[in-house]
């Protein structure tokens, strides 16, 4: 992450470009490194939260048109992302094998259960309908 300025101990800042690279690992020989890049690497330990640490160097990272703020390269880099197919959800019963059907509570006073999104019920229906589609509501509108 690119960063064009410091701040000093007053909260001033001043023009100081540099980079920030959050990795996994541990970089090792940093000093021949330096001596051989001129690159000032510090390991700087364990982050509370990987988030956390994101999340403050971009609060104050360096934003350009047509610029990436954060790139990723390594084992991390784009082309390396590989992307699985999500198993498809049954949607029939575990028990019976009919096919699920999506409820709608009608009984009377507030749903016993919440909201009811994704909820998997076997047995007793009473103040429950069959869901009706959209269309099939709009036409009890007209």
């Amino acid at each position: 992450m690119f960063h064009p300025k410091r701040q000093k101990e007053d909260k001033s800042w001043y023009f100081s470009p540099h980079y920030h690279v959050l990795g996994y690992g541990w970089v090792q020989n940093v000093h021949d490194n330096f001596m051989h890049t001129r690159y000032v690497v510090k390991n700087i330990g364990i982050r509370k939260t990987v988030g956390g640490t994101i999340w403050y160097q971009l609060s104050h990272a360096g934003v350009g048109p047509k610029r990436h703020v954060v790139s990723w390269f390594g084992v991390c880099a784009y082309n390396k992302l590989k992307v699985f197919d999500l198993p498809t959800e049954s949607n029939t019963c575990p028990i019976c094998g009919s096919k699920l059907k999506k409820l709608l509570w009608i009984g009377s006073g507030v749903c016993p259960l919440g909201d009811v999104d994704g909820l998997k019920m076997y047995g007793d229906t009473d103040g429950w309908i069959v869901k009706p589609n959209d269309w099939e509501l709009s036409r009890e509108n007209d």
